[in-house]
């Protein structure tokens, strides 16, 4: 509601509004859920935040590629 106030009219604005907000707190609760699981397995916090990073990172890299494979194969002519 706060983005449709703030971007009367643009819809397109009011999408990116929804995605930086919602989609980022989606992920943050997913990764403190995530923390809090690791706590009660008694493994260190260093730990479990390195390892959140390295999966992150590894999952940005191969969403990136796969997105880059797909373009570059469906627009060869």
């Amino acid at each position: 509601m706060i983005g449709g106030y703030l971007h009367r009219g643009m819809p397109v604005a009011n999408m990116y509004f929804v995605l930086y907000s919602y989609n980022t707190v989606t992920q943050a609760q997913l990764l403190l859920r995530d923390l809090k699981i690791a706590q009660y397995a008694k493994l260190p916090p260093r730990a479990a935040f390195t390892a959140q990073i390295i999966g992150t990172l590894l999952g940005a890299i191969l969403n990136f590629s796969a997105h880059d494979s797909h373009f570059m194969v469906t627009n060869t002519n």
